[in-house]
């Protein structure tokens, strides 16, 4: 958790914004899900389905100028969060 934080906010130092920044930390909800489905040995229907559906909501609220005609772009800073 922590090495989460110091990583977090070294990318907000390099200039990352706040949503691109949430987004990725968010991501976490989907590479959980899916990581357990893969250990379970199968991904059902209600996984895909909750994962895609994590994925847009946290993509709306938190990448709002991206769909406002923003560029979204990956950059060094990206790594650290």
């Amino acid at each position: 958790l922590a090495i989460g934080y110091v990583g977090q906010a070294i990318g907000l130092g390099m200039g990352v914004g706040s949503g691109k920044s949430a987004f990725i930390c968010s991501l976490q909800v989907v590479f959980v899900s899916v990581i357990c489905a893969f250990r379970a040995g199968r991904i059902s229907r209600a996984t895909l389905a909750s994962t895609a559906l994590a994925l847009s909501g946290a993509a709306f609220l938190e990448l709002g100028g991206v769909l406002e005609g923003g560029s979204l772009s990956v950059g060094v800073a990206d790594a650290y969060l």
